[in-house]
């Protein structure tokens, strides 16, 4: 009997001591990792994190600028390759902070063209609606560089010198319109909600081709002058968005 009862002590004894040995190294004593936790670790570093590139809402966006027109071409001779300023404004909606719509208006107080036509050089106002896309960077999308475009209407207000019966009345005054398109980008920052818009943008107006004979001669030389008119615009000033 005391044999049994040694027997027995022993094979208890074993039972408890296996699982702490399963443990351990049997030469070293170093700690063998649980499988399960070994597992649930490599997938965590497996996995990976998402990446905020910026904040996604919606959000409107206004900008008053100022800048300079230049590499002017157009159908007329009359037209001078010279630097002139403008100024303008735009506002728009952008949906999720990418896509969206916006209006930008300029005006070009003294559009440079050749001497000896008009009594001043003319001035210009561009109307544009356009699709706007932008790409929202930073932790809050402070940062967000754009591209645009659209169509509009391009007009040219001028004083010509008369000709002919009505020289006596010196300067003949003309407003004419016609279909533009224009086509840029640039880049929109901010600090909360105040930041700064830089943009570069080509206008282009279509060609006329069945002027108005009959017209006044001053409505005739400014329609001739507008028709395919082409120009670069850029500027850059103050910006909003809430």
């Amino acid at each position: 009997m005391r044999l049994v009862k040694y027997l027995l002590a022993a094979t208890f004894a074993v039972a408890v001591a296996a699982p702490a040995v399963a443990q351990t190294n049997g030469t070293n004593g170093a700690t063998t990792p649980d499988p399960a936790a070994a597992a649930a670790a490599a997938a965590a570093v497996a996995t990976p994190q998402a990446v905020n590139i910026g904040e996604i809402r919606h959000h409107w966006t206004a900008a008053g600028f100022a800048g300079t027109n230049f590499s002017a071409v157009g159908h007329d001779v009359r037209v001078a390759d010279h630097t002139s300023v403008h100024f303008g404004g735009q506002v728009g909606y952008l949906w999720n902070g990418i896509v969206g719509a916006e209006f930008v208006s300029d005006l070009s107080p003294k559009f440079e063209v050749a001497p000896n036509t008009f009594a001043d050089n003319p001035q210009v106002y561009t109307y544009m609606t356009n699709a706007i896309a932008a790409i929202p960077l930073g932790d809050k999308g402070q940062i967000q560089p754009y591209g645009s475009g659209g169509i509009g209407a391009v007009q040219m207000v001028s004083d010509v010198f008369n000709v002919g019966h009505d020289i006596a009345k010196g300067t003949t005054s003309a407003n004419e319109f016609r279909l533009g398109t224009n086509v840029g980008g640039g880049l929109m920052a901010f600090v909360g909600n105040l930041g700064f818009r830089a943009d570069l943008r080509y206008y282009h107006t279509t060609m006329d081709n069945n002027p108005n004979t009959t017209a006044p001669a001053a409505d005739q030389l400014t329609q001739q002058l507008l028709s395919g008119l082409a120009f670069w615009r850029t500027n850059v000033g103050v910006a909003f968005r809430w």
